[in-house]
């Protein structure tokens, strides 16, 4: 959930199947103040309610937050970690993923407003941040590795882009792109600031980006060792599912 777009996923745990998945994007931004409705809108159109849920997990996705690496945590400093981020309001309150591989915490601003409106269709449920999301499903991976490397989830006009280097994170940002170019500009940006050489350095992609598109061509000119991430999930889909038109995110977070 964004304000750039709406997804949700629905699977079924016990046979690990993924029976319903919609999403939807916008080509401009929705307001902040319509969000709740725009998505309680778009679970009536699919009538997402007509199942019956063990466990439902909201992931929120937008650039208010801040990693926060435990020796450096104070739960006393919520507002702090966030300023330079955000914007404060009177009424926001900040929100804490732990993860507990990395030993990191995730303070995050989340849309309060909309998490309100869900408690009208379910008596209860957990949320994360997008961030959260992402890495719990790439440290794993990346701690197998001895190299160093970047993995740039796409998703209409952002860019989260992970870097690992020596065994540890060494940067996670999101980026608003609005072409190919701004978004080489933010990669190559982000390896100079970490000194990695784009002709070492081992990218992967993953999400809205496919071979030889517009962002796939960019990045290649530039950067020698992309590749395309794919997610193990352990998930087989309905034949009704068009398995290219879920977005990751969605599945990553379950």
């Amino acid at each position: 959930m964004s304000l750039n777009g709406l997804s949700f996923c629905i699977t079924n745990l016990d046979r690990n199947e993924v029976i319903q998945s919609q999403q939807i994007q916008y080509y401009q931004p929705i307001a902040l103040s319509h969000l709740p409705e725009e998505l309680l809108n778009f679970l009536d159109k699919h009538q997402v309610m007509n199942h019956n849920y063990q466990q439902v997990l909201v992931v929120h996705n937008n650039p208010w937050f801040s990693l926060v690496p435990s020796s450096l945590y104070d739960p006393n400093c919520l507002g702090d970690y966030l300023k330079y981020n955000a914007a404060l309001l009177a009424d926001d309150n900040p929100a804490i993923d732990y993860l507990v591989d990395l030993d990191i915490h995730s303070v995050y601003i989340p849309f309060t407003h909309v998490n309100n409106a869900l408690l009208d269709r379910f008596s209860t449920f957990d949320f994360i941040h997008h961030s959260s999301a992402l890495l719990k499903k790439l440290y794993p991976v990346q701690k197998q590795l001895n190299s160093d490397k970047a993995y740039a989830y796409i998703e209409g006009h952002s860019m989260s882009l992970s870097i690992f280097k020596d065994k540890k994170l060494a940067l996670f940002n999101v980026f608003e792109i609005q072409n190919p170019d701004e978004l080489l500009y933010y990669l190559l940006f982000s390896f100079e600031q970490l000194a990695l050489d784009p002709e070492i350095i081992n990218l992967d992609l993953f999400g809205a980006i496919n071979v030889n598109d517009a962002n796939h061509k960019r990045i290649c000119e530039f950067v020698k060792n992309v590749h395309f991430y794919i997610p193990e999930l352990p998930y087989q889909f309905n034949s009704s599912i068009n398995v290219d038109q879920i977005e990751l995110i969605s599945l990553i977070a379950q």
